[in-house]
């Protein structure tokens, strides 16, 4: 019998290798086997979030409610601070109307007693006390008594005031600011407007002084100023005929001196300083330059 040799190591060499083969394979499914398990644990402990202890949940509880607590105190205080704006409103309205039911109870007290002088004997009359006239006068325009002082019955930015040549009878005029920005009457509206405003005037005129300190409406050269009784606003000034805003430094050369009013010269000025009594209203008509007083030539009556 004949055997080729050479037939028998191919087939040990195919064995071989098909043992290599397989030992191989095995190796690399084992060895991919791990990496995907790796892979997998790796996953798995990277996404899963730890879970909160009891403490920390308890703590977490309490900062909510904390802050729920928060908002609902902002909202109580939101709506005290209501009530009181509407609370305060309510009692300006309510002072408001008791002063004028005073002004009118005295008014009928006031008609009562001058209803009695007219039918009752003349015992009765010299017992009916008269009028106070250091609080009240009697007011040809409303032909009634009228407290000093008073508002209630005179025009925008007026005040009801003794007159001074007549120890009974009084007089709505414009009303008192000492150093402050100066009124001035208008005839034709029975009113006062604030100085160097447009004030009665047409558009693009101002309401000033002329050269007697009498109101007069002249075009405006200056930029305008709101009606307002506020202490900035512009004038012309009678030095140079240019415009200047009241507090500034202005034209003025000394250090210290800013363009200010003073009382009974209602023209800004440089003043170093001013002395004003703005809380004191006079009980009795002065004549202030463009006032009514000013305006009716009463100023020298003696």
């Amino acid at each position: 019998m004949y055997i080729n040799i050479h037939t028998i190591d191919e087939m040990k060499l195919k064995s071989f290798s098909a043992t290599f083969l397989l030992i191989y394979i095995s190796r690399v499914d084992f060895v991919s086997g791990q990496g995907r398990q790796r892979t997998r644990t790796r996953t798995v402990t990277t996404t899963t979030p730890e879970p909160l202890s009891e403490l920390d949940q308890t703590i977490a509880d309490r900062e909510v409610a904390l802050h729920k607590r928060e908002e609902n105190l902002r909202e109580r205080e939101e709506n005290f601070r209501s009530r009181e704006v509407t609370l305060a409103v309510r009692e300006a309205a309510f002072r408001e109307r008791e002063e004028k039911l005073s002004v009118r109870e005295e008014n009928l007290a006031i008609r009562e007693q001058n209803a009695l002088k007219g039918s009752c004997s003349d015992k009765l009359e010299e017992t009916t006390p008269p009028p106070d006239y250091t609080l009240v006068r009697y007011d040809e325009a409303t032909q009634k008594y009228l407290e000093i002082g008073s508002t209630k019955y005179c025009s925008e930015n007026m005040r009801f005031f003794a007159d001074p040549d007549n120890e009974t009878a009084g007089t709505c005029d414009c009303d008192y600011h000492e150093c402050s920005r100066p009124l001035l009457y208008s005839d034709k509206y029975k009113q006062c407007f604030w100085a160097w405003s447009q004030g009665p005037c047409e558009q693009e005129e101002w309401y000033t002084y002329d050269d007697e300190y009498n109101p007069v409406c002249e075009k405006n050269p200056c930029p305008p100023s709101e009606a307002l009784p506020i202490s900035n606003y512009y004038f012309r000034s009678d030095e140079n005929g240019k415009c200047y805003k009241t507090g500034s430094k202005g034209y003025c050369s000394k250090k210290n001196e800013r363009l200010l009013t003073a009382p009974g010269a209602p023209i800004p000025t440089c003043r170093s300083q001013t002395i004003c009594y703005p809380l004191t209203i006079p009980a009795t008509q002065e004549c202030v330059p463009g006032n009514k007083r000013h305006y009716d030539k009463l100023c020298n009556v003696e």
